[in-house]
């Protein structure tokens, strides 16, 4: 009867749009099953969804798990997809400041919907109104229960959903760019912050491990003042908040190992304002950390050696064997090839044990290389001390992991011997 309904209508000239269940395309939930005819008949679409979604969480759920592949059925049977996008109710505390409204514009926009339905204009009752609002709790009537767009400590403006509205609409018809980042003022009159923060600067990435990214910006500048930033990771276009900061410098933990995470930054101001996004940075994290020594048994080479000290000595597993340079001839270095490009992030170099082998410091640099020609420097030159009584043994630690197949210790001076030495010569990715 429903589907005769709709051809009747269709038969007299009519363009018919449904408002159809949230899950009409799964036939479960909240849709009768056995519809998907009738879903299929009308001329559009337009699904339910107020009390579906309640965060920007929810809303890159929801785009992931119905709004594509809704809109690739519609595609599929010829009809037009007319989603809604709602303000959020404010007694939930929904809305954000503007920011879980303008999610969903531009998950709309970015999946390729050429219409978006509002919801709702004057919903007072429901608290789902984009009209004129309250913009503090002074101006709510008494005992009536309502919250105020103040309600998360974001000063807004009366018409400010009216005005974010426009912004997403402008979005939707190519006006202004696609962009994850609202653009739109909680404040435009009554004397607050009209201006939005300049965009930050220079973000890039001052180390990473195998969990963390440690990045680093320059300061955005704002007509009253920058209150803060927030760190982004993006991903297929979207920027997903993992972190704020007041500074200009943040680390982001809980990564996985070997992935490439892209970052940009955002500025904040007191009134809301929000800068557009600095440029983005592409990092990799380390591999897991590794007790692998990625040297042992690999080839080596050096600048020289002095009698059968030679560099294979380094890479044996036997501590009690050495690599000596030619003597009061620095510099001097030693070398072991990984077989291909490899992550090192530390490398520890060994004497023999024994107590004869004085304390001393060895100055040492870390060079490394993919082709065996040209080097670059992994770690400047430092002293570094190896003493019997704690093992003889130093470690170099990269400040930041490289990729190099070729690494290369530069020895340029000796507090025990006038050459370069080393028992062991081991390397690892963390």
């Amino acid at each position: 009867a429903c589907l005769d309904v709709v051809n009747w209508f269709k038969n007299q000239g009519c363009y018919v749009i449904g408002g159809v269940p949230t899950w009409w395309r799964t036939g479960d939930r909240d849709s009768r099953p056995g519809f998907i005819d009738v879903y299929h008949a009308f001329h559009m679409i337009s699904p339910w969804m107020v009390g579906r979604i309640g965060s920007v969480a929810d809303a890159d759920n929801f785009y992931n798990v119905a709004t594509v592949p809704d809109l690739a059925d519609c595609a599929a049977h010829g009809i037009d997809y007319q989603p809604c996008v709602l303000p959020g109710t404010l007694n939930l505390r929904q809305r954000a400041h503007g920011d879980f409204m303008w999610r969903q514009f531009y998950n709309m926009t970015k999946a390729g919907v050429q219409g978006i339905y509002i919801s709702m204009f004057d919903e007072y009752n429901e608290g789902n109104q984009i009209a004129k609002t309250a913009e503090t709790q002074a101006w709510t009537p008494t005992n009536s229960g309502l919250l105020a767009l103040d309600e998360d400590g974001t000063a807004c403006s009366a018409d400010y959903y009216l005005r974010l509205t426009g912004d997403g609409g402008r979005m939707l018809k190519g006006q202004i760019a696609l962009t994850p980042t609202r653009p739109t003022q909680p404040v435009l009159s009554g004397g607050g912050d009209t201006v939005p923060p300049s965009a930050p600067g220079a973000l890039q990435s001052t180390g990473h491990t195998d969990t963390t990214v440690a990045l680093a910006w320059t300061a955005a500048t704002d007509n009253v003042g920058v209150t803060g930033y927030r760190v982004l990771r993006v991903s297929g276009g979207t920027g997903t908040q993992v972190g704020t900061t007041s500074g200009t410098a943040f680390t982001v933990t809980g990564l996985t190992p070997a992935t490439a995470y892209t970052f940009d930054v955002v500025a904040l101001d007191a009134a809301g304002g929000v800068s557009q996004p600095s440029n983005q940075v592409t990092v990799t994290t380390d591999a897991t950390s590794s007790t692998t020594d990625l040297a042992l048994h690999k080839p080596t080479s050096e600048s020289s050696h002095t009698q059968n000290y030679g560099s294979g000595n380094t890479v044996d597993g036997d501590q009690n064997t050495y690599w000596e340079s030619a003597n009061n001839a620095f510099p001097q270095w030693l070398q072991v090839d990984l077989g291909g490009a490899t992550t090192v992030k530390r490398i520890v170099v060994d004497l023999p044990p024994a107590t004869a082998w004085a304390t001393r410091s060895q100055t040492i640099a870390v060079q490394g290389s993919t082709d065996g020609g040209t080097f670059s420097t992994l770690l400047a030159a430092g002293a570094h001390t190896f003493d019997p009584a704690t093992g003889n043994t130093s470690t170099l630690t990269l400040p930041s992991a490289a990729t190099t197949r070729y690494v290369r210790l530069v020895f340029t001076a000796n507090t025990g011997w006038p050459a370069g030495q080393a028992s062991g010569l081991h390397v690892f990715n963390a």
